[in-house]
């Protein structure tokens, strides 16, 4: 329980709150309407910044397909060896 003397902020780049349940839907079940409740929002691509580890990503893309051309090459080679 959150003590009624004092608001909450809630960080919104991140919540422990599931797909399914809708903040509303949340508040709604309490049986107790907040005084007031402001929503900050921000752009998706500033999310993306902020939540996305650009480097990470882009060496796990490499590597997938550094593994998948490999493959191909190998398949070739098995091909280009029954043909000859």
């Amino acid at each position: 329980m959150i003590p009624a003397s004092k608001g909450l902020i809630i960080d919104g780049n991140w919540t422990s709150l599931s797909e399914e349940i809708q903040l509303g839907e949340l508040l709604e079940g309490t049986r107790r309407m907040p005084e007031m409740l402001i929503t900050l929002k921000c752009k998706e691509q500033t999310t993306f910044d902020r939540c996305l580890d650009a480097d990470k990503v882009k060496a796990d893309f490499d590597a997938i397909n550094k593994r998948i051309v490999e493959e191909w090459e190998k398949e070739l080679a098995a091909h280009v060896a029954a043909a000859t």
